[in-house]
């Protein structure tokens, strides 16, 4: 087996030409927002009493900030959580200046006072409840909006190991050439209907249960992991990238990256459904030639800044099922834009992945809604 670069990013993706899968603190290990209302069959809570929004004339500029942080049941039935201690992360373009500690009552309900705000911040709190650890983040603080509330969302530990049925609901494959080779990002959102949190399937004494599972393409390197995945939490053998973190109800996103290093100018792409998959886009530059693309359906044209791009789109895949893409002529590419970036006259079409990718604008939530409008406009054209 060749050897594999394998680079875990704790925060973010990142792409080319500065771009960014963006992700919220609460998605990078794969734990997905809580709700703001109490799930059916929990239990009611006694106090834990929250002050309201303060008017601007209110909150003045004020010195001090306040956080409270509400913990609830999300499992119908199970216990109420209290009694246990809640970390918040203080974080300031993604640096932490602050960890705070406090320990929850009764009701499951932490307050911290006397928080400066003479520099802004993000919380992120923190909760482990059987055996795993849930994290939400909060919206920024400075002294204009000195008070806020954190729900987080726990939940019981699946009892079995029996994978529950998750599936895809949205997968998208962004692909760039890069000097590296052939880029591919991917960003997924995977959903776990059930009402547990599950721990993952043990295949072997001392080996970590594993939750998820993605078949790289032939020829993949240099992976690079972000949202969803930790230092730790995974691991790569013979091009199967397995995540060994619980996989919790709701909705997860994840991130990853990888380079296809082209034979001759050829690049021949798989991508294999981990599950059942709502829906696919991959996402290739108009100056790329797509030779081939099986499985996949072509869903028109888009302008991204000063750069066109073209949409392929898939639906209802099964387990297992594989879709192909066969790309050529990327050395011609390659060369045009190498002799852009020296300053001499680029060949018509040469890429400009940088931009491509700022006006995309790197987030699963603007891909989520560009690949709903396509499906929308090939169904009303009558497009599979």
């Amino acid at each position: 087996m060749r050897r594999t670069t394998f680079i875990a990013v704790g925060a973010a993706l990142m792409l080319a030409g500065g771009g960014a899968f963006h992700a919220d603190a609460a998605s990078v290990r794969g734990i997905p927002p809580g709700p703001t209302t109490l799930p059916d069959g929990h239990p009611p809570l006694d106090g834990g009493t929250f002050p309201g929004p303060e008017t601007t004339a209110e909150r003045g500029a004020a010195a001090t900030g306040s956080i409270s942080v509400q913990v609830v049941q999300g499992t119908p039935g199970g216990p109420a959580i209290g009694n246990c201690e809640v970390a918040v992360e203080l974080l300031h373009r993604g640096m932490i200046l602050d960890t705070l500690f406090a320990q929850l009552d009764e009701t499951g309900t932490a307050f911290f006072t006397d928080i400066p705000l003479d520099v802004s911040f993000e919380p992120v709190a923190y909760v482990e409840h059987a055996g795993v650890t849930y994290q939400q983040a909060g919206t920024a603080a400075d002294a204009a909006h000195p008070q806020q509330r954190i729900d987080v969302t726990c939940f019981e530990v699946a009892e079995d190991d029996a994978a529950p049925p998750w599936w895809v609901r949205m997968r998208h494959v962004m692909i760039s050439l890069e000097p590296e080779g052939l880029k591919l990002t991917e960003m997924i959102q995977v959903e776990n209907p059930a009402d547990r949190t599950w721990l993952g399937t043990r295949e072997g004494d001392g080996k970590k249960p594993v939750t998820l599972r993605f078949v790289l393409p032939q020829g993949s390197d240099h992976l690079m992991l972000g949202a969803g995945f930790e230092n730790g939490s995974c691991t790569l053998d013979d091009r199967v990238l397995s995540n060994h973190l619980p996989l919790v109800p709701r909705v997860s996103e994840l991130g990853f990256t990888y380079v296809i290093d082209p034979d001759g100018g050829t690049a021949n792409i798989e991508i294999t459904a981990p599950a059942a998959v709502d829906r696919m886009m991959v996402i290739v530059p108009e100056a790329l030639h797509v030779e081939t693309a099986e499985g996949l359906s072509p869903g028109g044209s888009r302008q991204m800044g000063q750069t066109s791009v073209r949409f392929y789109l898939a639906s209802d895949l099964g387990t297992g099922d594989v879709a192909r893409m066969r790309l050529t002529g990327l050395d011609a590419v390659a060369a045009a834009a190498a002799a852009e970036a020296n300053g001499a006259t680029p060949k018509r079409g040469a890429p400009n992945m940088s931009k491509i990718v700022a006006a995309i604008g790197g987030g699963l939530i603007m891909l989520v809604a560009i690949a709903m409008i396509l499906l929308r406009s090939s169904r009303a054209a009558g497009q599979p």
